[in-house]
């Protein structure tokens, strides 16, 4: 950008009582003594009373980090012309918030500013506080918004450090770390002492330091109920000595059941209030339940015949409803009857199941005959 702006002295009678105000400057320096290169020719010292009001203006050359080409800073212009009480100096970047240049204002967005006021489409007033309707492409090139610089690096209060942690100095120029490293942001795994210092987009100088200290671990305690449990089953945990708890990856509370599927090592973690952790691993068992199998000798009897049952696939057998147990058996129904048997193993894991016995009341020829040696028809027919 050439010549922006030339403000001359009153005796010139020309550009007197001049508001210069929510402006935002942008060339490579600035400066009177170089007039094509310039962006606000503005005399130093003596003739500024030309000017009505110059403040809420944002300047930038991206050659150097003066005001003005022989070397005075913006602070010292403050200070002597007593105008730009509320201007700073930081490269400019416009947004269209919205996508639409039609419907918003264009706006300043660094993460050196903080809006306090939020998002274009709910501003009703810009950087100097002049009132603008929102949504409305009025003002173009003010800042919607009022944004205040934020000249201070924090860190934060002193903490614990548990495995590593990252300390941030926010979004400046440049850095220096204690540690040496000159980034925005450093990963640490020890305590001690960490100092940054920082020179911000305003060429404005901070510093900030934080104690870490080191972080201790929970002593936790791991109670089970068991360390086997047949498939299906379940085992209680009682844990103690964190505040958050997890098992596999899995958050869980500090009194619970759980229901393992397979036999291996299980990892509890454990993370105290300062967010260090411990773990713990535990072996969990599960047995397999037995496969059971019942057959009878006869599919279908008559009744009070008697038939043989018989259980497979598990080492003991209860029979429910019956005196005789074990893994055969004989039974004599009258009427078509369910049987119910529990298998258990040596695991002592059990499993049921039913066979049912079906019964025929048995009133054909047939069944006479096996049932009995002879039989009589009476009248006896005869023939003629």
């Amino acid at each position: 950008m050439g010549l922006c702006l030339e403000i001359q002295q009153n005796t010139q009678g020309v550009y007197s009582n001049v508001v210069v105000e929510n402006n935002i400057f942008s060339a490579n320096r600035f400066g009177y003594d170089a007039l094509y290169n310039a962006i606000l020719k503005m005399p130093y010292g003596g003739g500024i009373n030309t000017l009505f009001k110059c403040d809420y203006n944002q300047y930038y050359a991206d050659t150097t980090n003066y005001f003005m080409d022989f070397g005075v800073t913006l602070s010292a212009w403050q200070n002597s012309s007593g105008l730009d009480y509320n201007s700073f100096m930081n490269k400019a970047l416009f947004l269209n918030a919205e996508g639409n240049a039609l419907t918003t204002d264009l706006h300043l967005q660094n993460f050196n500013f903080a809006e306090g006021a939020g998002k274009p489409s709910s501003i009703t007033y810009d950087f100097d506080n002049d009132f603008r309707p929102s949504l409305t492409p009025i003002d173009i090139g003010a800042d919607a918004g009022n944004y205040t610089l934020i000249t201070k690096v924090n860190l934060g209060t002193d903490r614990e450090i548990c495995d590593s942690l990252i300390l941030d100095a926010g979004d400046h120029m440049s850095y220096l770390w204690s540690t040496g490293a000159i980034t925005r942001s450093i990963v640490i795994t020890s305590p001690g002492q960490y100092i940054v210092n920082v020179i911000n987009w305003a060429n404005q100088g901070d510093s900030d330091a934080i104690t870490i200290y080191a972080g201790i671990s929970p002593t936790m305690g791991v109670v089970t109920s068991s360390n086997s449990t047949c498939a299906g089953g379940a085992i209680g945990f009682s844990l103690t000595g964190a505040q958050n708890y997890s098992l596999n990856a899995v958050s869980c509370t500090s009194d619970f059941t759980y229901s393992p599927v397979a036999s291996g090592t299980y990892s509890i973690i454990g993370q105290g209030v300062n967010g260090c952790t411990t773990a713990a691993v535990i072996a969990l068992t599960v047995y397999s339940n037995p496969v059971l199998t019942v057959t009878a000798s006869e599919s279908v009897i008559c009744s009070g015949v008697s038939v043989t049952l018989t259980a497979q696939g598990a080492d003991t057998y209860s029979w429910s409803g019956l005196e005789e147990q074990g893994n055969v058996i004989v039974v004599s129904p009258t009427i078509t009857t369910a049987y119910f048997v529990t298998g258990f193993n040596v695991n002592g894991c059990e499993s049921v199941t039913a066979i049912t016995q079906n019964v025929d009341e048995c009133t054909g020829l047939k069944h006479l005959l096996e049932s009995r040696g002879d039989f009589f028809v009476f009248p006896n027919p005869f023939t003629h």
